[in-house]
């Protein structure tokens, strides 16, 4: 699932799409999983479930090794895995971002293409 999701949010953090390596985007998201930081409607989720998972010194949004597991900290926060889709909705309140992410997740639980 947090693959899902890092293709859906940013295409991996390979997105040229504001907030993804720098500043965050309309609705207030950051980083590579699109957290919300506290500057607009997206809330500041990454306050509660960020942290220097990497231990390089830094906690960053933009940095991966940090975002992915605060995503998965914010899924787990949220009912997964036990109720997946609604952790899902909780990360992106969309029937069809659920949807897609799933799909992703298939695909590469499958070796699909990425």
């Amino acid at each position: 699932m947090l693959a899902g999701i890092g293709k859906v949010e940013s295409d991996h953090g390979r997105a040229r799409l504001p907030g993804v390596r720098s500043g965050w985007n309309h609705a207030g998201a950051a980083g590579p999983m699109q957290f919300g930081i506290g500057v607009g409607r997206a809330g500041n989720a990454w306050a509660r479930f960020g942290r220097d998972d990497d231990h390089d010194g830094h906690t960053s949004v933009y940095d991966p090794g940090d975002a992915i597991p605060a995503a998965a900290r914010y899924l787990c926060d949220a009912g997964a895995p036990h109720h997946l889709d609604a952790a899902l909705y909780a990360y992106n309140p969309s029937t069809s971002y659920v949807a897609l992410v799933k799909r992703w997740a298939a695909r590469y639980r499958g070796g699909g293409q990425r």
